[in-house]
């Protein structure tokens, strides 16, 4: 297994010494990645089932969609197909400016 962009031990604003810095990415880069690592390193053309738990899980939506007929199978678990919404899109609005707000922030060139 591998860790997503921005994820675990993957690289990322935080260990890259780039922080705000660091190139700008979205969902649809990390399935483009996945995609690669499966064609590209492991040379596949199709897999019998492709699962992923949580946000793994909204990659598997994801890659189902933009790759249709890539897998046999989809197995997302722990996910929903939707974009965050309602009371859960509030708080992630709240932590963000609350980290934002903050004066170590310093835009994204944080030093902690």
């Amino acid at each position: 297994m591998r860790d997503a962009i921005g994820h675990g031990n993957s690289s990322k604003p935080s260990n890259t010494g780039l922080r705000a810095s660091f190139p700008k990415y979205q969902y649809p880069d990390m399935i483009r990645a996945d995609d690669l690592l499966l064609t590209d390193h492991f040379g596949l053309n199709r897999t019998r089932l492709t699962l992923g738990v949580s946000m793994g899980g909204m990659h598997i939506w994801m890659m189902g969609a933009e790759y249709p007929g890539f897998s046999d199978a989809l197995m997302p678990i722990a996910t929903s197909p939707v974009e965050v919404a309602g009371h859960n899109r509030l708080f992630r609005k709240f932590i963000t400016e609350l980290i934002t707000l903050d004066l170590a922030w310093k835009g994204g060139d944080y030093e902690e």
